[in-house]
């Protein structure tokens, strides 16, 4: 017996495997739906494909079907497997509830990451440079995560971060840049902190 695999059914490497608290769960739908939407087969997931009543039509659709339903397990993790994939039901069905599970499960982390970032602490004697260095790696790790930090809450978490004699510091010279500016009727740069 001879096993046949097509690369229909197989999803290529830029599509992440899921994690199992959603935490990559934004990357995984645009590079999912991207995948499955250049094999023709998005329309098993979104309902638009439905099953012809003509019998050879019929059987090429029930081999997408099978090959779409391979294509959305082939990157789940096997307790999403267990709880949101059911043969009996459509491609479509299986595919909305592992949707509303991971967009639930993404929200909370996207939240937690965001806030874990928020806290971020320098130790006292650490380097500062490769902790900045560090710090903008996770920010960056983070957009790839569907989590924004925004340009104020980046500052205002780099200046948080630092050792305090280093934060209090930066303060005061943001806040001499503001006061020069404003005696000089010119913008400061904000600090993020107010």
């Amino acid at each position: 017996m001879s096993v046949h695999t097509t690369t229909i059914d197989v999803l290529p490497t830029s599509v992440p495997t899921l994690d199992e608290n959603g935490a990559n769960w934004a990357i995984f739908l645009i590079r999912f739906q991207a995948a499955v939407t250049s094999k023709g087969l998005w329309g098993h997931f979104d309902g638009t494909t439905t099953a012809p009543t003509d019998a050879d039509a019929l059987a090429k659709w029930n081999i997408q079907k099978h090959s779409a339903r391979q294509l959305l397990i082939q990157r789940l993790p096997d307790a999403a497997v267990m709880l949101h994939i059911d043969s009996a039901k459509s491609v479509k069905q299986n595919w909305d509830a592992v949707k509303a599970a991971f967009t639930t499960k993404s929200t909370f982390a996207s939240t937690q990451l965001r806030s874990d970032f928020l806290r971020t602490k320098m130790a006292h004697s650490a380097h500062v440079a490769n902790e900045l260095r560090a710090l903008a790696v996770r920010k960056t790790d983070l957009l790839k995560q569907g989590v924004t930090i925004s340009d104020e809450d980046y500052v205002s978490t780099i200046i948080s971060a630092m050792p305090k004699y280093l934060g209090d510091w930066i303060l005061f010279q943001l806040s001499a840049l503001a006061l020069g500016a404003s005696a000089s009727g010119t913008t400061a740069p904000k600090s993020g902190a107010d």
